[in-house]
């Protein structure tokens, strides 16, 4: 098994930082979710997907 290296305080999924962070108009700007800081709040609960119409 491969162990994937990422940065330290740059989310894995989207690539913000504690600097240039996630923002919503409802819930805000993104934390933490891992204490390695590899993975945003609004990728985890799905916030950064785009809503796409059918």
């Amino acid at each position: 098994m491969r162990y994937e290296e990422t940065e330290v305080g740059i989310c894995k999924e989207c690539g913000c930082t504690l600097t240039t962070p996630c923002i919503d108009q409802k819930f805000g700007s993104c934390w933490w979710m891992d204490k390695n800081q590899n993975l945003c709040s609004h990728c985890f609960y799905g916030l950064n997907m785009e809503e796409v119409d059918v």
